[in-house]
């Protein structure tokens, strides 16, 4: 509401009511006028000496007087002259009565018009001065309301930012159990494979999400500070501008006939003033001008929080896939091994087997040998007690000769059979050890791939927790 300047008759200003003429109260115009006496004249009251000796009062009854002596002092002429001065002089009292009475008239009238023109004017200042507490009032009002909002919009990030970091814990933790569960492996499995390069990825990348979103949090709690250090000052403009605003507005409603009003002396010649209208004006400016740069940096803060955490959650489930992936083909690759292991296991104990059946068949092949060269031996023995020239080179000789050639040969390469087939054999147990220590080994990779970590794997935070919503 636009508050104008304007007065309203005072009670003095209304046509006078008509008044019953009285007569004057003589101890009242007693009270209010000087006695005139004219100059040089007497006293109405006086003596007069009479020839006989004594005096007589004026206005007492006077003796008989000798009428052959008259006691006039003045001439008719004088008489005359006297009423024509006091005619003169009366004149003269009411025309300066009557000027003295236009002039007055003139004097309150103009002095009455100076007065409305200076209550009207005041009005319409302190109506104008109305006008702009309550523009700049809106306009405090509006900036605190839209600060609060931001306010509190960023106290909801700032809790949902925390939800996050505490969300972020979990995946973290399970990224460096599953590292430390990998640290498990025995022997040539302990490699620094795919999985475990992708594992420290993740845990790579989730510290530094968690640590950009300290720095987010860190960073809202100051500026909720920087905003309600704005909305404190604003609110104490605010403030400020209604108690001046009900004292504008009382002082805008009182009248000269207002009940209450008094005279307070001296205090035109006080000035308390602080401010200028300048200067009053370019303070709230400031005011709102600072909340409005407090807000905007809020709104920009919540805006880069809210692309950090969206690109925070989309970048460790992109790296949970990722390493899930990389378990799934390592686990398989693990588990074609083992089956691969498994085989030639298997084919290692038979063939252990056949081989242990190899060893006896040589075995009975060289005791089987045994009979044929005592045989042949003993016949060369014997042949060799003939007398004289009975000991001949005959066929006999030869055959028996070549018999026991060829049995020990027979017997030396059944024996070095026997030593390869014993070398074979051990071959064999060996690599059938390691065959079962390296099946051990990957079947125990395989449980801390396929069991612990991609156990622990199952249960991760969906994106709107690692939003903070929930």
């Amino acid at each position: 509401m636009e508050y104008l300047g304007s007065t309203s008759s005072a009670a003095y200003f209304h046509t006078a009511p008509q008044r019953s003429r009285h007569p004057i109260n003589e101890t009242t115009m007693r009270d209010s006028y000087r006695s005139y006496r004219p100059p040089q004249h007497h006293s109405l009251v006086y003596s007069h000496k009479v020839p006989w000796g004594g005096c007589v009062e004026s206005g007492g009854d006077l003796p008989m007087l000798n009428t052959a002596r008259s006691f006039s002092h003045h001439t008719p002429e004088d008489w005359f002259r006297s009423n024509r001065a006091h005619y003169q002089q009366s004149d003269a009292c009411r025309r300066n009565a009557e000027k003295l009475w236009v002039d007055t008239s003139q004097m309150i009238q103009s002095k009455e018009q100076l007065t409305r023109r200076a209550q009207a004017e005041t009005d319409q200042r302190l109506g104008v001065r109305i006008d702009d507490i309550a523009h700049w009032s809106s306009e405090l009002n509006f900036e605190l309301e839209q600060m609060s909002k931001e306010s509190e919009l960023l106290q909801h990030l700032k809790r949902r930012l925390c939800r996050a970091l505490q969300e972020i814990e979990g995946p973290l933790q399970m990224a460096q159990e599953c590292l430390f569960h990998r640290q498990k492996r025995m022997g040539i499995d302990l490699v620094k494979d795919l999985v475990e390069k992708e594992l420290v990825e993740e845990v790579i990348g989730i510290k530094s999400s968690r640590e950009q979103i300290r720095r987010f949090i860190d960073t809202s709690a100051k500026q909720l500070e920087a905003n309600r250090s704005a909305q404190h000052g604003l609110q104490r403009d605010l403030s400020d501008k209604q108690m001046a605003y009900q004292i504008d507005a009382r002082c805008h409603r009182l009248r000269s006939a207002t009940a209450g009003i008094n005279y307070f002396p001296g205090v035109d010649r006080m000035d308390l003033s602080i401010s200028l209208p300048e200067s009053w004006a370019k303070c709230s400016d400031n005011n709102i001008l600072r909340s409005q740069r407090e807000h905007s940096v809020s709104a920009r803060l919540r805006g880069e929080a809210e692309r950090a955490m969206e690109l925070a959650s989309r970048h460790m489930w992109s790296q949970y896939n990722t390493v899930n992936v990389a378990f799934a083909n390592r686990i398989h690759e693990i588990a074609s091994a083992k089956s691969k292991l498994k085989t030639h296991l298997d084919q290692t104990v038979q063939q252990i087997f056949q081989t242990e059946r190899t060893i006896s068949q040589i075995k009975r092949a060289l005791r089987e040998k045994e009979g044929p060269l005592k045989l042949a031996q003993t016949r060369m023995e014997e042949r060799t007690r003939r007398p004289n020239f009975e000991l001949c080179r005959d066929p006999p000789h030869l055959k028996l000769v070549e018999e026991i050639h060829s049995l020990q040969d027979t017997v030396r390469t059944l024996r070095l059979g026997l030593t390869e087939a014993r070398r074979t054999l051990q071959d064999l147990v060996n690599t059938k050890s390691l065959l079962e220590s390296d099946l051990s080994r990957k079947a125990h990779s395989l449980f801390i791939d396929q069991e612990l970590c991609m156990g622990l794997r199952r249960i991760y935070p969906s994106t709107p927790r690692l939003l903070g919503y929930t």
